[in-house]
């Protein structure tokens, strides 16, 4: 009985017990602590290059394609081989709005002391880039070769013409753009009419 009192209130060795119990703790504090920078390295260049790529995309000067101009401009991340991307975008006559949305999942090398093996990010970023005033200019050949046809039984080429503008026409000017969007039709031929008004205006004899 004298010896479990000793063994009860001895002292030594209290130290080693209590480092033994709180070095995981201290190895989740430090180590998350790296997960969690490093967390934040990889969403900062994820983001960067989300934005730049949404940018490039949304320019109506663009010719590629949405796809492809973001797999251009995310390159410079190094992990976008393991980046899910998200494409949403919208094109019209004037304008273009873009959205890219990239998902990735980091894999932790501390955190997994307290069952956390992966730290879930995204990145997303839209852009639109908007022309409000739309002027087209159409070159339509009006000359004597339109009279004919290819082969000599088909229908004349003038004749195939007036349908072809008018739904292009048609297309261009719809509810939503017609009110910012002029078109004007440039006859092409040898000598052209440009009727009564134009040649009062212009002060030449007809």
């Amino acid at each position: 009985m004298s010896q479990l009192r000793r063994l009860l209130w001895d002292q030594q060795g209290n130290v080693a017990v209590i480092s033994a119990l709180m070095l995981i703790p201290m190895l989740v504090l430090a180590g998350g602590a790296t997960d969690i920078a490093r967390y934040e390295a990889h969403r900062a260049q994820l983001q960067d290059g989300v934005d730049r790529a949404v940018l490039a995309a949304a320019s109506l000067t663009q010719d590629l394609s949405v796809e492809e101009t973001a797999a251009e401009y995310l390159k410079s991340v190094g992990f976008i081989d393991d980046v899910e991307l998200e494409y949403d975008y919208k094109t019209s006559l004037n304008a273009r709005e873009v959205t890219i949305t990239a998902r990735y999942s980091l894999a932790t090398a501390f955190l997994p002391l307290i069952g956390i093996n992966s730290m879930e990010m995204v990145a997303r970023a839209s852009a639109e880039e908007r022309r409000r005033n739309v002027e087209v200019s159409m070159m339509l050949d009006i000359s004597g070769s339109m009279r004919w046809g290819s082969p000599a039984n088909a229908p004349t080429r003038i004749s195939l013409l007036r349908p072809a503008a008018k739904s292009f026409i048609d297309a261009l000017l719809n509810e939503e753009s017609k009110a910012t969007t002029s078109i004007t039709i440039v006859p092409y031929a040898g000598s052209v009419n440009p009727g009564a008004t134009m040649f009062s205006i212009l002060g030449v004899p007809r």
